[in-house]
């Protein structure tokens, strides 16, 4: 970038000689390099660490009680990073988006994260009766393999009303400005927010497409701060929509290609059969991009037996 002084003069001002357009530039460049030095003060710097020190800071992953798609995640919902979960009506990402939440307030002694976990629901499919259902499977699978003191005595003292009272928080997003602002002013005890989903405020709000692809990209920002500087997981849901190439017809993920620069992986789901689903990885940083089957029960996400 040019200094201001290397700036060239305009080729002729009216009414100025050359030696006060002179001086008229560099009061104008005293300024403006003074309102950069007052702006930098107000600049977030980034903590500097080696390469060494990343790798060694451990953090548990968040399980989705399927060993195989647990795999497809390098061990489940990994830190620092934004998954994306795609899928049309029924494939299960909202049932996926659940258990993931669940699963992020299993207790410390079990290897979970213990944390508090922020839900925003923009169409309204988050059932809270589903969430409880849930949650409560989950504390009867960890009561039942239970056998460490530490792990006994957090099951005796957690209950599937601590976790839905004191874990789980839910809002509801009924335009993209409420998700904006929760988003803005989220507290740090959350170490999950899951969005679902994503794309119903911003497929028929928005005459204007420009208008619109600054806003994604303004929530793209505030998400990778998020998960970057608080190291809080964010997990979102995206539906997809049929794209005519040819003869035929593409599945592909919605809000366009500047927003698939946002997540670190893209998940694919798709419903095989009644309970039987396939996730399949669209993006990745180094697994390659296999296919996992689960399926969706009462009680959850689970391995097909």
């Amino acid at each position: 970038m040019l200094p201001v002084s290397a700036l060239p003069l305009p080729a002729h001002r009216p009414g100025l000689s050359r030696d006060l357009a002179e001086a008229l530039q560099e009061e104008e460049e005293e300024k403006v390099l003074h309102q950069l030095q007052q702006f930098s003060q107000n600049w977030k710097i980034p903590t500097v660490r080696s390469c060494r020190d990343v790798l060694g800071v451990k953090h548990s992953p968040i399980l989705t009680f399927s060993m195989k798609l647990d795999g497809l995640l390098s061990g489940g919902v990994q830190p620092n990073e934004v998954l994306e979960i795609l899928g049309e009506p029924g494939s299960g990402s909202t049932q996926l988006c659940i258990q993931i939440a669940v699963s992020a307030t299993i207790p410390r002694s079990f290897g979970g994260l213990d944390t508090k976990v922020l839900i925003l629901d923009c169409d309204g499919d988050i059932a809270l009766n589903r969430v409880i259902e849930v949650a409560g499977h989950t504390h009867s699978h960890l009561a039942s393999v239970a056998e460490t003191p530490a792990e006994m005595s957090d099951m005796a003292e957690r209950t599937v009303d601590n976790v839905i009272h004191e874990r789980i928080f839910l809002a509801r997003c009924t335009d993209y400005s409420q998700l904006l602002a929760l988003l803005q002013n989220t507290r740090h005890e959350f170490g999950l927010i899951v969005i679902d989903s994503l794309a119903t405020h911003f497929r028929h709000e928005f005459d204007d497409m420009r208008h619109r692809t600054s806003i994604l990209a303004r929530l793209g920002c505030k998400l990778h701060e998020l998960c970057c500087s608080r190291s809080t997981r964010i997990v979102l849901s995206n539906q997809v929509m049929m794209v005519p190439r040819g003869s035929h017809t593409l599945l592909q993920p919605c809000l366009g290609d500047s927003w698939s620069h946002i997540p670190h992986r893209r998940l694919f789901l798709r419903k095989l059969e009644e309970e039987k689903h396939s996730a399949s990885l669209l993006k990745t940083c180094c697994e390659p991009r296999e296919t996992a089957f689960f399926r969706i029960s009462r009680r959850g996400i689970r391995d097909i037996s």
